[in-house]
């Protein structure tokens, strides 16, 4: 997943009910979720890196608040499910009620299993359920264990091979995303996370920007992909690091590097409300940002290599923007989610790490606490301490708001 143009999710992502073990009778996820009129909702995905110093500020226990954290797989072999797993649920869910863990499909990986094994793609969703349940996932309806997609590809949208078209694509994607939620038994349908990948922030070539914006346009047409989303899938998760070289702008507020974080992290779910209403009504109910938590990580998290002390302000930035889009949204609920790849160098950039997640966490926490709104994000006491990232050659993007205006 690590490649231009993707996203890896630390994902938290906040439920309804904060009770134990079995915590709802609901015979659906959708009539569990309605059952909280404020859900807050994260998602946490990374590849190897602990989360602990994201988790430790989270609140446990929270009625309507949910943290969902991915199980990382083993680096040689991302089909099968390595040998600790079991141990990592169990640490996660003695976080609280309120944390939950996410098995990742890797998709490429299973897309060479179905090859291999002469399997469709409905064979390869329903097999992992039946891999998550023999390690230890708990899975029911309402806030629990679930399935995350890595990642659902660039040719979703547009296909540069003359032999794989979007439609067939997009056929595979519902059929896997059908066997995830059915499983081996279909005792439990269970909806799960899906990410997509996306282009990064620092895109300025306006013709080729509206070309994709064309395409994207036709993706959110196709209304049966879209109705199968919906039928499937709790979150749609598409990748969208913010760039600091396109954010930290020195001498600017707060709120004008917020709005150009927003133009672009929120770019689908602003045109899609111009569009036809399947889509639209879907990333209602669904839309997540992952952003990013990538420090000096090689590209395809945007360009991260600066210092320690503003990315911590640019994570915090990156909070703020999104709690205060949702804000002005509110149809969309609550729901975020973070890259968690950072890459130290050495010992020092190792405690710095450590400060970031904290950072993370802190800042999640206290924007979704009750009466609670963006500017927590940047301090506790509502100032803006933390989000006064100033980086030498920052610039601001105009492009996503300009080209991405209306549909």
């Amino acid at each position: 997943m690590v490649r231009m143009w993707k996203w890896l999710a630390v994902a938290f992502l906040v439920g309804c009910s904060g009770g134990s073990g079995d915590e709802t009778n609901a015979q659906s996820d959708d009539e569990a979720l309605a059952q909280c009129s404020d859900r807050k909702e994260m998602i946490l995905w990374s590849p190897n890196t602990s989360f602990d110093s994201i988790l430790d500020p989270l609140t446990p226990n929270l009625k309507c608040t949910h943290w969902y954290v991915g199980v990382p797989l083993s680096a040689g072999d991302k089909v099968n499910f390595h040998g600790g797993v079991k141990n990592e649920i169990d640490a996660i869910h003695k976080r609280g009620s309120n944390f939950h863990a996410l098995a990742e499909f890797q998709w490429t990986a299973w897309r060479q299993w179905t090859i291999d094994n002469g399997k469709s793609w409905y064979d390869a969703g329903v097999e992992f359920r039946r891999r998550m349940d023999a390690a230890g996932f708990q899975l029911h309806y309402g806030d629990s264990d679930t399935w995350a997609i890595n990642e659902l590809p660039s040719s979703l949208v547009h296909s540069d091979d003359p032999s794989t078209t979007v439609q067939e694509v997009r056929a595979n994607a519902m059929n896997a995303i059908r066997g995830l939620f059915e499983g081996p038994n279909k005792d439990v349908n269970k909806k799960g996370v899906v990410y997509r990948v996306g282009v990064g922030q620092d895109y300025t070539d306006v013709g080729a920007m509206s070309l994709s914006k064309q395409r994207v346009e036709a993706f959110l047409s196709d209304d049966a992909f879209w109705a199968s989303m919906d039928q499937h899938v709790r979150w749609w998760a598409d990748e969208t690091y913010a760039d600091p070289m396109n954010e930290c702008v020195p001498g600017t507020l707060t709120a004008i590097r917020s709005r150009h974080i927003n133009d672009y992290v929120f770019h689908l779910p602003e045109l899609a409300e111009h569009g036809p209403a399947t889509a639209r009504n879907f990333l209602r109910k669904t839309f997540t940002p992952l952003l990013n938590g990538a420090w000096k990580a090689p590209l395809g998290y945007g360009r991260n290599d600066v210092p320690a002390d503003d990315f911590i302000m640019h994570v915090s930035t990156e909070v703020y923007a999104v709690r205060a889009w949702q804000g002005q949204h509110p149809a969309y609920g609550n729901r975020l989610g973070f890259a968690w790849v950072p890459h130290p160098a050495n010992d020092a950039d190792k405690a710095s790490v450590l400060e970031i997640g904290k950072r993370i966490g802190n800042a999640v926490d206290d924007v979704y606490k009750p009466g609670h709104g963006a500017a927590y994000a940047c301090s506790p006491n509502g100032a803006y301490t933390f989000c006064s990232c100033s980086v030498n050659g920052a610039q601001f993007i105009e492009t996503w708001a300009t080209v991405w205006d209306a549909w």
